[in-house]
């Protein structure tokens, strides 16, 4: 009898550790996701750092007639004001590794114009902000993610997105008679995300990924799994 006790509380606890053990590994019931995330470095931010704004600097005939001949100017551009990339995202997985869907993103850059006017009869010159510069990016991305491990609480994965950006310039000079721009480019860009780790519940993650593209070099976010 004694050993018969003995044989059933061991078939207890084994019974109990793989349960346990399938518990901890058991494919999680989440076919949706959506994500906002905050990136820096992306493909158009460096756009942004690295060129200027279409620099429509007025010649001395434009800026001598807007004042009647009195005064002759110069414009500048004052310090680049970014807008950081964000973006949201959403996937669908068809299995436990691909999943497919899309992301969207948007960031901006801005610079304060300004004037020096250099009088034509006493040379004095004096300096105004005469209107505003700015580049604005959005970018449509059908994209693919792949599960390396998915589990309830923890997951890595990679990331690949291609589609396009539509960069938008514009400038506004509030100065009557001054000089303003409009433009409009559509762009091929991309997203690689080498490496992604998310961790929380089942249905509310926070990650970060490392890669290059769009949403940025690195970047950071929350997701709701469903």
């Amino acid at each position: 009898m004694k050993n018969y006790k003995i044989l059933l509380l061991a078939a207890i606890l084994s019974f109990c550790g793989t349960t346990a053990m399938q518990a901890q590994t058991k494919y999680y019931n989440t076919r949706n996701e959506i994500g906002l995330t905050i990136g820096g470095g992306s493909n158009s931010e460096l756009l942004n750092m690295y060129t200027d704004i279409a620099e429509l600097l007025a010649t001395a005939a434009v800026t001598t007639s807007m004042t009647g001949g009195e005064y002759t100017g110069y414009y500048r551009y004052g310090k680049k004001n970014y807008i950081p990339t964000i973006g949201i995202e959403y996937f669908y997985h068809l299995n436990k590794v691909v999943g497919l869907g899309g992301i969207a993103t948007f960031n901006g850059m801005s610079r304060d114009m300004y004037a020096t006017w250099v009088d034509n009869k006493t040379g004095d010159t004096r300096e105004d902000k005469t209107g505003e510069a700015r580049r604005q990016n959005i970018s449509i991305l059908p994209a693919a993610k792949f599960d390396w491990l998915r589990r309830k609480n923890i997951g890595l994965y990679s990331k690949l997105a291609a589609g396009v950006t539509i960069m938008h310039e514009s400038q506004q000079d509030d100065a009557e008679g001054g000089l303003d721009y409009n433009d409009t480019d559509v762009l091929f860009n991309f997203q690689l995300s080498l490496i992604g780790f998310e961790a929380g519940s089942e249905n509310w993650r926070g990650f970060a990924e490392l890669g290059f593209g769009e949403q940025g070099i690195a970047l950071i976010g929350v997701k709701y799994k469903f």
